[in-house]
């Protein structure tokens, strides 16, 4: 059908599979917004699937290495953006999931007499596909999350996207030397 059609030229025209299926979603979404307004009944996109992308995912977007997270954390001031790096780096987050984690969510250990951790600490993380599970704090985490000044609420109020958190860490990466201005 036409959906078909369009997936196809799509894949002619872009050679980014993630490309073609943000199109898709948007060919989708105004169907579905016609469809809502009484203006169209069909919807040739109803079986029609996206393109599944044959690269793993750290070729995509590669992590950080270790000396990279060292170097965004020396140039962190502010205690949200630390957590933040460590967030992604340790406990291994998305963003989206950063930004949806609430202090409701995270349990962190008392100190012991030594000012260490007595146990490590853990986070119930909403992720894709409505998944939940449960992700440790090391050592390092539950220091930056110690130092965050709110208790309630999300744990990272300085963003409310993500891209407002990856122009942070973008902002951090210069700051560090690890990418030009």
């Amino acid at each position: 059908g036409t959906g078909t059609r369009y997936r196809f030229d799509l894949m002619r025209a872009y050679a980014n599979p993630g490309t073609v299926n943000t199109r898709l979603s948007g060919a989708r979404a105004l169907y579905r917004a016609l469809a809502w307004v009484g203006l169209e009944h069909a919807d040739p996109f109803a079986q029609v699937r996206g393109v599944r992308d044959g690269r793993a995912p750290e070729a995509v977007r590669p992590a950080y290495s270790h000396r990279e997270v060292a170097a965004l954390l020396g140039a962190a001031t502010d205690p949200h953006d630390r957590a933040a790096i460590l967030l992604g780096a340790d406990a291994g987050l998305r963003a989206a999931e950063m930004l949806a984690l609430d202090w409701t969510h995270v349990t962190l250990p008392d100190r012991d007499a030594s000012g260490a951790w007595s146990e490590p600490g853990t986070m119930l993380v909403h992720g894709k596909g409505r998944t939940q599970r449960t992700v440790p704090i090391g050592d390092e985490l539950a220091d930056a999350l110690d130092a965050l000044p709110a208790r309630s609420g999300p744990v990272l109020v300085h963003v409310r996207s993500a891209s407002g958190l990856r122009y942070r860490v973008a902002r951090l990466a210069v700051r560090a030397g690890l990418i030009e201005h």
